[in-house]
């Protein structure tokens, strides 16, 4: 019993580390895809939808996260 109390703990813990990482790695990809829409696009940037940005960048997210988990699993 102790064992599985111990495992569970461990395992809520490194969920929430997991998510905190998430969240800082997303706003940071977040401010690197607006500042590169910026670049490429100049003021044409400022009329292109925010979601596109923040969906953008929810995707680099994902697929960074996924990639990344994927190679531990083998």
């Amino acid at each position: 019993m102790e064992g599985t109390l111990k495992a569970l703990v461990g395992m809520i813990v490194g969920t929430v580390i997991m998510i905190i990482l998430s969240v800082i790695y997303f706003i940071i990809t977040l401010f690197i895809v607006d500042f590169s829409a910026d670049l490429l696009m100049g003021t044409g940037a400022n009329d292109l939808y925010d979601g596109y940005i923040i969906i953008a960048a929810a995707l680099i997210t994902l697929g960074s996260m996924l990639g990344g988990s994927y190679g531990l699993r083998n």
